[in-house]
């Protein structure tokens, strides 16, 4: 009972304290935009090599909406324990400063499009509609993402 309710707990911090968080903080700076730029020039390359359709309109989505730093769209905070989060509620994504700033561009690539994809599914809820494409704690083999970003680089 206690392990539950502890859960529960995280779970509302998570859907409904943290993505907050990025509005009461800067949502990051000059850097981190070119940063993102890069991020998006390599989203934009996968897109156009994609072949599976449900991936591609995910690749798009991020180009189309989440290709600025700002508090309704991208937000760079910290948030430890996690890479990043998205909520349907809540305008926008944030990611961890820690992941941005410190992990491979590829890395902050998988991070973004996942959290994209929160847009996509049942009401942006759990990772059903990502098993097999996009890296969640639900599947753990090789993912179609990672296998097109190995191929094109």
């Amino acid at each position: 009972m206690k392990r539950l309710l502890n859960l529960l707990l995280r779970a509302l911090l998570i859907c409904f304290f943290l993505p907050f968080l990025s509005y009461a903080l800067p949502p990051g700076d000059h850097y981190d935009q070119l940063q993102l730029d890069r991020i998006i020039a390599h989203v934009d390359r996968l897109e156009q090599a994609c072949t599976d359709s449900y991936l591609r309109g995910v690749l798009q989505h991020v180009r189309l909406r989440y290709s600025k730093i700002g508090r309704f769209d991208v937000a760079i905070c910290p948030m430890p324990g996690l890479a990043g989060v998205n909520v349907p509620w809540v305008a926008g994504l944030t990611l961890d400063r820690t992941v941005f700033d410190t992990y491979p561009e590829d890395i902050v690539l998988l991070v973004l499009v996942h959290e994209s994809a929160h847009d996509f599914g049942f009401g942006g809820a759990g990772h059903g509609h990502m098993v097999g494409v996009i890296p969640c704690n639900q599947y753990s083999g090789i993912t179609k993402l990672e296998k097109l970003i190995l191929e094109v680089k």
